[in-house]
């Protein structure tokens, strides 16, 4: 009897067993609430997809929710993209007024120089001492107006913002390896006797369109926007605006409602370009002109790609 007694305490005990051995196998790691166990028997950490399908993009407390949805990408955008941008100068300069990066001090100094005029007076002023220089009533001075108006615009309200000193904003912002800062010192670098010409090509190789607008003083005072052989250059006018055209191929706001075009219109009276390109082709020169400006541009253009320096006038120790 006893026996019999052992034989099925046995058998009850394999029966457990088994469904055990079962339940763990259909459960599998993640499911029915089993741990996954390690080598040593403890539980192992789950992957990251696996908490985020329980907790939703990493979320705490979101469940299952973030499994069923997807949250959408996220656009970084740098912050020299979003000066170029910007709608309103001031709010920009506002919204970094107390970030200590060497490029939010450098583009708050931008802010301020491009809209210097709006410092000392409220836009209406600026507009309505512009008025007094020409009759409204002829079509391309309102053109000039409307121009004006659309700079007032997009630099705000900086009427009587407590002003810095812009130098020493930029000279930081060089001090701390910020590139367009950085250009803006190769003229003092020069007559200091520094290899000026290496920075600049340095400079150069970044692609950067803040930063050849930035280098661009300084090749007018150093090579006078000679290209390789000075007997065949165009003048000095053309090769500055191929330099402009250039910067366009590299990212440029280069459209009909740039600052470059708008300035244009309003300090010179030449209005109604929908791009760079076109200003250049159909307003400011001849069909031989602008040949040669084309041909200006690919030659600095290729001579960068080529780290030919020499082809735009630099001399690299």
């Amino acid at each position: 009897m006893n026996t019999r007694l052992k034989r099925l305490a046995i058998a009850s005990a394999l029966i457990v067993l088994i469904a055990a051995v079962a339940f763990l196998l259909e459960s599998g790691p993640g499911k029915g609430g089993g741990s996954t166990l390690d080598d040593n028997g403890r539980a192992a950490p789950r992957s990251i997809s696996e908490h985020s399908a329980t907790h939703g993009n990493g979320d705490p407390g979101s469940g299952s929710q973030g499994a069923r949805t997807t949250s959408p990408p996220v656009v970084r955008v740098s912050l020299a993209e979003e000066f170029r941008m910007a709608p309103n100068l001031r709010a920009f300069y506002d919204k970094h007024l107390h970030d200590d990066r060497p490029e939010a001090v450098y583009f708050r100094g931008r802010a301020l120089a491009l809209c210097i005029d709006y410092v000392t007076s409220p836009a209406h002023e600026v507009e309505r001492r512009f008025s007094a220089l020409g009759s409204a009533d002829h079509p391309k001075f309102r053109e000039r107006l409307q121009s004006l108006k659309a700079i007032s615009r997009k630099c705000g309200d900086f009427f009587q913002v407590e002003m810095p000193d812009l130098a020493r904003m930029f000279a930081d912002a060089a001090a701390r390896g910020f590139p367009p800062a950085i250009a803006m010192t190769l003229l003092d670098m020069m007559r200091n006797g520094k290899d000026s010409d290496s920075k600049a090509a340095e400079l150069l190789q970044l692609d950067d369109p803040e930063v050849v607008e930035r280098v661009m003083p300084y090749l007018a005072l150093r090579t006078r926007f000679a290209l390789g052989d000075p007997n065949l250059t165009p003048r000095p006018a053309i090769v500055q605006d191929a330099w402009q055209l250039y910067m366009c191929t590299i990212g440029a706001d280069c459209s009909a409602t740039s600052r470059y075009l708008l300035d244009q219109c309003r300090s010179e009276g030449l209005c109604g370009a929908a791009s760079v390109e076109q200003f250049f082709q159909a307003i400011k020169y001849s069909p031989s002109d602008f040949q040669d400006l084309v041909r200006a541009q690919v030659i600095i253009q290729e001579s960068i790609q080529r780290r030919d320096w020499r082809a735009i006038g630099l001399s690299p120790r």
